[in-house]
């Protein structure tokens, strides 16, 4: 939730509602720096190979087809 935009504060909220129990602002806080660390671990890792990858992005249009307004996209 809190990678989602969440505060800490509501998260402590939910989980009170989730489970019963409180989950304070300062702990979720180290476990979120403990998680960040891995992650940033993972990230940063040495790659043991190549990859081949295709990077694809495209656009939404709106065009009439035949008297009806379609969303199109392209590439």
């Amino acid at each position: 939730m809190y990678l989602a935009g969440v505060s800490t504060r509501q998260v402590d909220d939910v989980a009170q509602l989730l489970w019963g129990d409180r989950m304070p602002s300062q702990t979720l806080s180290d476990k979120l720096r403990k998680v960040y660390a891995d992650i940033d671990a993972w990230r940063e890792r040495p790659l043991e190979q190549e990859y081949a990858y295709v990077f694809m992005d495209g656009v939404w249009h709106k065009r009439c087809w035949g008297g009806s307004v379609e969303n199109v996209s392209v590439l």
